[in-house]
């Protein structure tokens, strides 16, 4: 009889609804998802308010901006990307992606905490450049924009720990000179890399930052730099999605994008080369090695970036209509720049006797490393274009002088984002289009 009565009860209660155990089960978890929306995109700024020494204010520009560069800096970028190269995607393997730009941005950065040896070394890999501070004014201004149809955000971030006093009127100064944002949080209590996150988060739409515990600092560090590069922009003639096909990339099935266009064409003896516009002026080139090629073995040198960057290729190019096949892809790259600082030849700013004096008046405060953050998306519409309005007219802007082409991008390549002035704004390598 009690075991009757009892599940007399649990049925009439079932009947009633949902038990209060269920209730406040259902209740933690919605509680818990709107606590986590709240940190990722409400709160970022709030979270930092505490800990901002200088918070960098960009302008506002929603269009490509139209300034002319000077040689000097163009030549100066262009040469640097040729050294670093080997040194950062030549030493590694499968996708990766790196900003020459951004690299040398934050190279720019650091000369200006630094003094000495320390700042003659930096100078040194920046081609012994002197005039920094104006450089990296007039690099943002040549390329700063946020718009609703595309962007292009070069940020660069200062993360002190608050274990040294730092000279807080330096920092204003050369934040609002440069677009230098810094922190001083405490390194000890773990919570750098959720705050860096949240930082590469507000400086990329929300696409940078996912990997968070690479940005964990240790105690016995002084300070560290964070350089991202973020990029929005449409296909000049953007692809149409009913033309895609799904077929191998090696042994993976991907989903191609197919058109044609008319677009610079360039062939060497190891590889073909391709461009396509973008909207902003800036473009997509594709590098294709030969069959008996590895995208290796083109990185390992300096001739592909010298002939690209250069002008020596570009000025061989035929306007031709290409044929293309290309894959969709994604590619979110995390760099830690210790290793190819110093193979570029920074090594007195790790050292104990490093001179950051115009930083802080601590010794020692040598620097504790850098670290670049760095995306790019393909598909139908452009470059990282998930979430753009198509304005693109689809329109050939060239005028066909060869016989046409074919590029099909089912094997391993390279492809580079150049602006006007052929600075490498990104240089990856897909190797597997399904990974990121």
């Amino acid at each position: 009889m009690g075991f009757l009565m009892r599940q007399n009860f649990n049925n009439q209660y079932e009947k009633k609804g949902p038990s209060m155990f269920r209730i406040i089960f259902i209740g933690i978890i919605i509680m818990a998802i709107t606590l986590l929306v709240i940190s990722i995109f409400v709160l970022p700024d709030r979270l930092e308010e505490g800990d901002t020494v200088y918070k960098a204010e960009y302008p506002t520009q929603t269009e490509p901006p139209n300034v002319e560069l000077s040689s000097l800096l163009t030549d100066s970028i262009k040469q640097f990307a040729a050294d670093s190269v080997p040194k950062t995607l030549g030493t590694k393997q499968g996708n990766r992606l790196y900003s020459p730009v951004s690299l040398y941005s934050s190279l720019l950065m650091l000369s200006s905490l630094s003094t000495g040896e320390t700042k003659a070394e930096i100078l040194a890999a920046l081609n012994k450049q002197t005039n920094v501070d104006e450089q990296a004014q007039e690099l943002f201004s040549a390329l700063y924009y946020q718009g609703e149809q595309g962007g292009l955000v070069l940020g660069n971030s200062l993360w002190i720990n608050t274990t040294i006093e730092v000279n807080k009127a330096y920092l204003q100064q050369t934040g609002e000179q440069n677009y230098l944002t810094s922190y001083q949080i405490g390194y000890k209590s773990g919570s750098s890399r959720d705050k860096v996150a949240r930082w590469l988060r507000h400086n990329s739409n929300n696409r940078l930052g996912v990997r968070s515990a690479a940005y964990s600092f240790s105690n016995d560090q002084y300070f560290s730099l964070v350089g991202s590069l973020y990029y929005q922009a449409q296909w000049q003639k953007p692809f149409n999605p009913q033309d895609s096909l799904t077929t191998s990339f090696g042994e993976n099935e991907v989903t191609y994008m197919k058109k044609t266009e008319v677009g610079s064409y360039w062939q060497d003896d190891n590889y073909r080369l391709g461009s396509m516009e973008l909207t902003d002026g800036n473009k997509m080139v594709f590098i294709l090695p030969d069959e008996n090629t590895t995208t290796d073995s083109l990185l390992a040198g300096t001739e592909l970036i010298d002939d690209i960057c250069k002008g020596r290729a570009i000025d061989r190019y035929a306007y031709n209509t290409i044929n293309w096949t290309v894959p969709k892809f994604s590619l979110i790259y995390e760099w830690d720049l210790i290793d190819c600082l110093k193979n570029l030849g920074v090594e007195n700013a790790f050292a104990n006797n490093a001179d950051f004096s115009p930083l802080t008046a601590n010794s020692p405060a040598f620097f504790g490393g850098g670290r670049q953050s760095v995306v790019i998306s393909v598909d139908e519409n452009g470059c990282e274009s998930y979430n753009l309005t198509l304005n693109s007219t689809g329109q050939d802007i060239y005028t066909p002088s060869g016989e046409p082409k074919t590029l099909e991008l089912t094997r391993p390549f390279i492809v580079m984002v150049l602006t006007k002035d052929n600075l490498p704004l990104y240089i990856g390598v897909v190797e597997n289009p399904l990974y990121q």
